[in-house]
């Protein structure tokens, strides 16, 4: 058979050409797979299907794979694609979450549709609509999928595709739309809850109280207590015990913890997409309703969401009810006690249309507009069933009971890099001063270089600082969003070493093939000045964010503000997102 280099580069396929024991151990009678481990001097020897040389392992050196449709963090072989989806239990959950009753497809994802191009909307022709064909292709490969890996490059291609005369016309509007958004939705400090103080003993001594265990540190323990002392100055902390708590991208929940330690909240809701996050902060919320949901929030419909959870707990409530009372000695014994003190302990559930209220920490980049949108959503849902009579429609008076009012939001955001056009909720705001959705790409993909890793610690010198510490998507070839704390060490012993990432992973460095036309830094005069930039961009982003909301604002309610909620030497994505209705 002749030998074909395998394409993972570990050996040869049947022929070792010349590898040292490649011809005594072909000579010798063998069964198996007929790859060669030339590290190993032996062929593979794993059982093979009937009809194949090699084995399930090695197979796709000889047949061509495919991801798979449901999860493409694994292949698997072109020919088995129907069987493999038939067995994938990538598969099998996608459709258990598309099963739950507050699972709506993309009802949160947005629409690139929600604001034209300059020009399309008039009946303009493409040349009027579009700079260039360059921009409009190198726009189609960033819109295709803006999540996907590598879209840091594709940004820059359509940067490039800019060129130098559309690249400074860009940085004149994001100029105009910062100075007039900034202005009228300012980013004020509002460092509280001891998140200050130079001394953390008695930040860590409530971590302990939340936690014998003590899953925080210093920079966890200082973001937590300043979020929930925000929430509860705003006043979205009162009544906690009768309001439900709404935590979007919750993680392990540990923010969730802090807040029923710090105000008593009994009801709690966490969503997140990731699995395996139970049995984390979940030991620490016994005493509270915990219901935790595995869903993205691009699909989150958070009315049917509480409904659930409302209706759940009153099942529970109404099962605790009617069990049979302890049979036992008399009412002093033990097990007696013990039943009474359950009864006591137990949550009641929420009834009426009740109040609730969201918040997160750290959402990176479109899982805030997503975020957003959910309760905007369930905001104007609520308002509907409020105002429905209760003679309209068969049990109208039923629907009004699992009726959720919107209090407000907290929200700490963070990876601007992460955004996209198609998602984002200020599309409005930012066409007013002209800035097309290939235009936002660029600007998305400039918020990088505010935080793209310096010879300064993070949040010194020009804004340094460091990223999400909950930045799971982090992985996408954009921005590196800061180092980490070893990193940031190496930074300060070697201030005039820099270190070299690759292309993929540092978008302030990018590759000299894609920047032969146009190169967007050397529009700046120093690495100063492309930080500053950076920063305005991921302030303009926040800021449109915040005139959408307060589009949406009833007028007997306050405006929404945005909080820095702790210094900058904490974490360079220190900006919150308040709304109270």
């Amino acid at each position: 058979m002749s030998g074909h280099r395998a394409s993972d580069g570990d050996g040869w396929w049947a022929s070792g050409s010349g590898d040292t024991g490649f011809e005594a151990a072909a000579a010798a009678p063998r069964s198996g797979c007929n790859f060669w481990l030339r590290q190993r001097a032996r062929f593979c020897g794993h059982p093979t299907r009937p009809g194949f040389d090699v084995c399930a392992n090695h197979g796709g050196c000889a047949e061509p794979r495919v991801p798979c449709p449901a999860d493409p963090s694994h292949t698997v072989a072109a020919a088995r694609l129907q069987h493999h989806l038939r067995t994938c239990t990538a598969v099998k959950l996608a459709a258990a979450r598309q099963a739950q009753p507050y699972c709506r497809p993309d009802a949160n994802a947005g629409s690139d549709g929600d604001e034209p191009p300059p020009g399309e909307g008039d009946g303009a022709t493409a040349a009027e609509a579009w700079p260039s064909e360059g921009v409009r292709a190198a726009y189609a490969a960033v819109a295709a999928d803006p999540f996907a890996r590598g879209v840091a490059r594709r940004r820059l291609q359509l940067a490039v595709a800019l060129g130098r005369a559309g690249f400074v016309a860009l940085l004149r509007k994001v100029d105009a739309a910062h100075a007039a958004l900034t202005a009228a939705h300012p980013c004020t400090p509002s460092v509280l809850g001891g998140a200050d103080a130079e001394d953390d003993g008695e930040l860590l001594a409530f971590t302990k109280s939340v936690d014998p265990m003590n899953p925080y540190n210093a920079k966890h323990a200082r973001q937590q207590a300043s979020l929930v002392a925000n929430m509860r100055v705003a006043g979205l902390l009162e009544g906690a015990p009768r309001c439900a708590y709404v935590e979007l991208g919750a993680g392990k929940g540990w923010l969730s913890a802090w807040l029923a330690g710090a105000s008593g909240a009994r009801h709690l809701v966490l969503v997140d997409r990731m699995r395996g996050m139970t049995g984390k902060a979940d030991r620490r919320l016994r005493h509270t309703a915990l219901t935790r949901a595995t869903l993205d929030l691009r699909d989150l419909d958070a009315a049917a969401l509480l409904a659930h959870h409302a209706a759940t707990t009153a099942a529970l409530a109404a099962e605790a009810a009617a069990a049979p009372p302890c049979e036992a000695a008399g009412p002093d014994s033990e097990a007696a006690g013990q039943q009474q003190r359950q009864q006591e302990g137990r949550v009641a559930p929420l009834s009426g249309p009740f109040p609730w209220v969201a918040y997160g920490k750290h959402l990176c980049g479109a899982a805030t507009d997503m975020a957003l949108r959910a309760c905007l959503t369930a905001q104007a849902q609520g308002q509907a069933k409020l105002q429905r009579p209760a003679s309209v429609g068969d049990g109208a008076a039923g629907q009004e009971q699992q009726c959720c009012v919107f209090r407000g939001l907290c929200i700490a955001m963070c990876c601007h890099h992460r955004c996209s056009w198609r998602t984002f909720v200020g599309k409005r705001e930012l066409a007013a001063f002209g800035i097309a959705p290939w235009e936002f790409e660029v600007l998305a993909y400039a918020t990088s270089w505010a935080l793209c890793g310096h010879a300064a610690p993070a949040g010194e010198g020009g804004g340094s600082g460091s990223a999400s510490e909950d930045e799971r998507d982090a992985e996408e070839g954009g921005a590196a969003g800061a180092e980490s704390e070893k990193e940031q060490q190496q930074w300060q012993r070697q201030p005039s070493q820099q270190l070299q990432p690759s292309p993929s992973q540092q978008p302030s460095n990018p590759p000299q093939e894609l920047c032969a036309a146009f190169d967007p830094r050397s529009v700046f005069p120093s690495r100063e000045s492309r930080m500053e930039f950076g920063l305005r961009c991921k302030q303009l982003i926040d800021a449109a964010r915040s005139a959408r909301l307060a589009a949406e604002t009833p007028a007997s309610a306050q405006p929404p503000r945005l909080l820095r909620y702790v210094p900058p030497s904490v974490s360079g994505e220190s900006t919150a997102l308040l709304w109270v209705l």
